[in-house]
């Protein structure tokens, strides 16, 4: 067994430790530590692994050699988050009474063990320190909010006439159809057809004037404020960005995934309004707008594919009989597990949601907790972590697993990012088990939409470029790729080889 993590400790003092320690082992999902209550002890664990909750959401993990309950004991003050066994786990309880006689009869042991605590707190100090830097790196590469400088870019000859015409044909072209609509001479259907004309032209703009060819000759027209191709397109981009603002930002759903109030570009609420597919907005054409965007290609796939991902996870839980174990990644609130629990039965299925975003995690622990079959929330785990940084990250401990998957996450992932991932999934795979993961296609003709007028910075791909990140990574050449939702995203399954070991 482990021994605890008190590296300023002597022998002896161990020693006087495990005299008075108490083992116990707990089972899965049984609580060593209740939130908000003082804990009569301090634990130390041996074996297995506990998991850190607050609200029903894993927000760390402690293995062999770990405390619990040390700010508490510190502090004299309740729990801040619950410790709940993540499977069979050996610990010792240390009774407080009893330790804090023994420090104030032993001064040494008691300033040993002090600076032992006082350690291990700084270093998950760094460890949450380190998490911050990441994310600071994250907004400035731009996988979390931050928008980018949208004027200045293009002096006044660089702005092509024809461009600049068009824009200011579909203001006026909005203008009518909305004064029409406040009139009632305008039906809501021929409404709606003036609007889905006036974005499509929008979408048509940016195709046409930040292609390669037409940024080219752009470039010709004022050879003094020289800008290479791609400082071309994103000012191309940011002029459209400027002109369609007002318009486009009246559709609740484009609204939030250009704010990305979350600070990640599909958090739970924008994806579940993806999901709905109910049209928002404001005033007479903000509804119409956002039933515009939400028939676009990119949210028809969105939708397509977590139809598709469902029906492939139901297909694996009804090929086995025995429990499946199923891991989801960076889906939100977990809106596909939900549709196979839905019609699969939930004392088979043992699932872990990995998600950076804890109000989905919440969502999603609640709505477990108030399912009519009560064993579900017991078979799920909700661990609150970068899937950016699972490779990274030791704390994780899973059962190997059946399926690893993850709707709309390759995108936002660089290749370095995505090669880490997958050997993290077939590390935590079972023999025979399967890793799959939806990829928005480099030909999707959203694409132009997202970029420049939602403004995420994507990773979309074709199929040759992700079979050879496949093949960079653990799993070799293994992967299948097919095109789904007419060739607007690929969904990838790899496989790891079934090597004869028992499954869980």
């Amino acid at each position: 067994m482990t021994p605890p993590r008190l590296e300023f400790l002597t022998a002896e003092d161990l020693a006087l430790l495990e005299r008075d320690a108490r083992s116990r082992t707990y089972a899965q999902g049984e609580v060593v530590i209740a939130e908000g209550v003082v804990p009569d002890a301090l634990f130390l664990i041996r074996d297995g692994t506990v998991y850190v909750q607050h609200e029903g959401v894993t927000v760390a993990c402690r293995g062999p050699g770990e405390i619990l309950g040390e700010i508490s004991f510190l502090e004299q003050r309740g729990a801040s988050a619950s410790a709940v066994a993540a499977g069979e786990a050996r610990i010792d309880r240390l009774d407080v009474a009893t330790l804090r006689s023994r420090l104030s009869a032993h001064p040494d042991f008691a300033a040993r063990f002090y600076r032992s605590l006082a350690v291990r707190l700084s270093e998950r100090l760094r460890e949450t320190s380190h998490m911050l830097s990441r994310l600071r790196g994250d907004l400035q590469s731009g996988r979390l909010h931050a928008h980018r400088a949208s004027a200045g870019q293009l002096t006044a000859p660089l702005i092509a006439p024809e461009l600049a015409e068009a824009m200011s044909s579909i203001r006026r072209d909005v203008r009518g159809a909305e004064a029409a609509l406040q009139a009632r001479s305008l039906s809501a259907s021929a409404a709606q057809e003036a609007i889905n004309a006036a974005c499509e032209s929008i979408v048509a703009e940016l195709v046409e004037h930040t292609g390669d060819a037409d940024l080219l000759e752009l470039g010709y027209r004022d050879l003094l404020a020289f800008r290479d191709p791609e400082h071309l397109r994103e000012g191309v981009g940011g002029y459209v960005f400027r002109e369609s603002f007002a318009l486009l930002m009246r559709s609740t759903t484009l609204a939030r995934c250009y704010a990305k109030p979350a600070g990640v570009p599909e958090d739970h609420e924008t994806m579940q309004a993806i999901y709905d597919a109910d049209p928002l907005g404001d005033g007479a054409i903000g509804p119409l707008v956002d039933r515009w965007f939400l028939d676009r290609p990119f949210c028809r796939m969105r939708r397509g594919v977590r139809q598709v991902m469902a029906e492939r996870l139901s297909t694996l839980v009804a090929a086995h009989e025995q429990s499946v174990h199923l891991c989801d990644l960076a889906s939100g609130t977990a809106r596909v597990l939900f549709d196979v629990l839905a019609t699969e039965p939930g004392t088979r299925i043992h699932a872990t949601c990995i998600d950076v975003d804890p109000d989905a995690l919440r969502l999603s622990a609640s709505e477990a907790a108030a399912a009519s079959d009560l064993t579900i929330a017991g078979r799920m785990a909700f661990i609150n972590a970068d899937v950016a940084t699972l490779r990274a990250s030791s704390n994780i401990q899973l059962a190997p697993q059946h399926m690893i998957y993850g709707v709309g996450l390759l995108e936002y992932f660089s290749d370095e990012d995505v090669v880490d991932l997958l050997d993290w999934c077939h590390d935590h795979l079972a023999p025979g088990g399967t890793a799959l993961f939806s990829q928005l296609s480099s030909t999707n003709p959203d694409l132009p939409l997202l970029v420049h007028i939602v403004q995420w910075r994507l990773h979309p791909r074709d199929e040759a470029a992700l079979a050879a990140l496949c093949a960079r990574s653990a799993f070799g050449s293994t992967a299948e790729i097919a095109t789904v939702e007419d060739g607007n995203a690929l969904l990838m399954a790899i496989e790891v080889a079934d090597t004869g070991l028992t499954k869980p």
